[in-house]
């Protein structure tokens, strides 16, 4: 029989098995709770989903959730992130192209505008979700402000190399981030997503570029790019 110390080390690296849910089925792990709790939070929204909501859709109690998460509001930050975790990768892999910053936030925008269009419906409705966007949830508006800050770190450095007009980058880059959460590319019918996400990058960089005739050869280099794009699913 395993010591108290040995048991509690099972729990401390989540390896600790639990009991099996009330109609045998196994233990609750993170993703079914992650899961079910994002399908709620898509269609009732946040405030209208409760831990005994998630309870009955997984047939389980409310400890089984606690011993994974000890509030409703960390299951709503873990499934944000997870959301947000692509997205977020997307940036470490276009600064290492090499590419003119003009491109890299062209392919920035492109890229993110064609997931948002085909991302997973729970995962869009979860972005656009305005009772997330409140302060008390404080990893959210840590993930957001990043991603903002990103955006607007490379609107900053187009300005100083003499490529986009002297414009506030901080405007630029909020805009940038409600675009996509908005679910504009979801809504439109005005051909594929790829369509949609290209219109979207060249108007931005319309606005933004000091030479217009830049814009062909900006298009040619970013789709001449082989990025994958990892989508997050909660179905």
């Amino acid at each position: 029989m395993p010591s108290n110390s040995q048991s509690h080390a099972k729990r401390k690296e989540g390896r600790f098995p639990g009991r099996p849910r009330p109609d045998g089925r196994p233990p609750l792990s993170k993703e079914d709770i992650l899961t079910a709790a994002a399908q709620l939070f898509a269609t009732h929204g946040y405030d209208g989903t409760s831990i005994r909501d998630i309870c009955s859709v997984l047939n389980s109690t409310p400890s089984s959730i606690f011993h994974r998460f000890p509030t409703k509001k960390d299951i709503a930050e873990e499934v944000y992130r997870r959301g947000s975790e692509p997205y977020l990768e997307m940036y470490d892999r276009l600064s290492a192209t090499g590419l003119s910053i003009d491109t890299q936030l062209y392919l920035l925008l492109y890229m993110e505008s064609r997931a948002s269009a085909e991302d997973d419906p729970v995962v869009r409705a979860i972005f656009g979700m305005s009772e997330l966007k409140r302060s008390e949830f404080e990893k959210i508006t840590h993930i957001r402000k990043d991603a903002e800050q990103r955006r607007r770190e490379m609107i900053s450095e187009g300005i100083a190399s003499g490529i986009f007009v002297a414009i506030d980058p901080s405007v630029v880059a909020a805009l940038l981030i409600y675009a996509p959460e908005a679910g504009y590319f979801t809504t439109l019918d005005t051909g594929s997503a790829d369509h949609q996400a290209r219109n979207f990058a060249r108007l931005i960089l319309r606005g933004l570029l000091i030479d217009q005739n830049r814009l062909s050869e900006i298009e040619k280099d970013a789709h001449a790019i082989k990025i994958s794009f990892r989508n997050c699913k909660f179905t």
